[in-house]
């Protein structure tokens, strides 16, 4: 499993509407409303997206990441993450 997205953003204008967020050539533009591009140390880049919850269809593999707080409230649900899942995750 290639744990890397082809990704492609592209800003025509000032105006945040004007943003075009584009992975593995399918525009999900309207589905985000906030996004931001993390570098590390070793020149790898993570792109963190924030989507608007509702008429989302996703299929295919990809890695989840859960932060500490998330983690939390979900087991206190009674959630059990899986195994491989990385939680704790520093946003």
């Amino acid at each position: 499993m290639n744990p890397f997205a082809n990704v492609r953003i592209t800003n025509e204008s000032v105006r945040p509407e004007s943003t075009r967020i584009e992975l593995d050539g399918q525009d999900i533009s309207t589905k985000v409303f906030r996004y931001e591009l993390i570098g590390d140390a070793c020149g790898g880049t993570v792109l963190r997206l924030d989507m608007h919850v509702g008429d989302i269809a996703v299929a295919g593999p990809m890695r989840a990441e859960v932060a500490n707080e998330v983690a939390a409230l979900l087991t206190a649900l009674g959630w059990t993450p899986p195994a491989q899942l990385p939680v704790g995750e520093q946003f």
